[in-house]
């Protein structure tokens, strides 16, 4: 039996995510404290407890000139000894009736062929590479960065961004993105790009293991590499990985399941 669990199966849930993804306790905290609502979960029930699982986050998809209302699918697992019952199955064929438009991005690659069997289709792909602060050169200019808001977050991306396929993110799911990446240990800045204009670009950033992360800007390279130069000297670190959005060559990174005919869309700020 698929339900919309509530708050009295919150610990059960927590444990069901903590065999699934093997996050540390305070990360499961602080999501459920933050983004677990009963509405949004769907779980299978089996002698009165969750066994398998899956949320839905609202969000929109831009396509020709509009934007249509999409869920995103997010930890979706099953505790061990129920797998192979097709539990996760069940889960996500009752989310694709209640949200027509879906995406989601898999926990791992070998998860692609699993989700395209049930109809999604790899539509986001993401570019990775690293920068190595003796490759850089000294920024020739003093950059002005200061911490961005989620509302100043969202319209520099929705405006940096937008093209068919775009996901878009509401103010409260941008509040809770840089949120979490503060929980995380990084950072929301908005790097001033030209004075005259005053023209800000956006940067999110953490740090993740020996090296730097930009999980999401829209800084142009030049500007991009000053910054990264800068914040490796400023955090002594001497490697950067950077996310950017990526053309057709990119690496997969997400699948979408709709009517509507995507190529090569924008897919970030999710709980990958």
């Amino acid at each position: 039996m698929i339900i919309n669990p509530g708050y009295n199966l919150v610990c059960a849930l927590k444990n069901l995510w903590k065999e699934g993804f093997k996050e540390e306790d305070g990360y499961i905290d602080f999501f459920f404290s933050k983004r677990f609502k009963p509405g949004n979960t769907f779980a299978y029930i089996e002698n009165g407890l969750p066994v398998s699982m899956a949320s839905v986050l609202d969000a929109s998809i831009y396509y020709n000139g509009a934007f249509l209302p999409t869920g995103y699918i997010y930890g979706v697992t099953t505790l061990s000894q129920f797998r192979g019952k097709g539990f996760s199955s069940a889960i996500i064929e009752h989310i694709k009736k209640i949200y027509p438009t879906a995406f989601l991005v898999p926990a791992a690659k070998d998860l692609f062929g699993f989700y395209e069997k049930r109809g999604f289709r790899p539509v986001f792909s993401l570019t990775e590479y690293k920068l190595h602060a003796a490759d850089l050169d000294i920024p020739s200019i003093n950059l002005k960065r200061d911490e961005v808001f989620p509302d100043e977050y969202k319209n520099i991306r929705d405006s940096h961004f937008l093209k068919n396929g775009y996901i878009c993110w509401d103010t409260e799911a941008i509040a809770y993105a840089l949120e979490e990446n503060s929980f995380l240990g990084g950072y929301a800045l908005k790097v001033n790009m030209n004075d005259k204009k005053k023209t800000n670009g956006i940067i999110l950033y953490r740090k993740q293991g020996d090296q730097l992360f930009v999980s999401e800007t829209t800084l142009p390279l030049p500007i991009l590499h000053d910054t990264v130069s800068i914040l490796m000297k400023q955090h002594k670190i001497c490697t950067c990985c950077v996310r950017l959005e990526s053309d057709k060559t990119g690496q997969a990174f997400g699948l979408l399941h709709s009517d509507i005919a995507v190529k090569n869309g924008y897919c970030n700020l999710v709980l990958d």
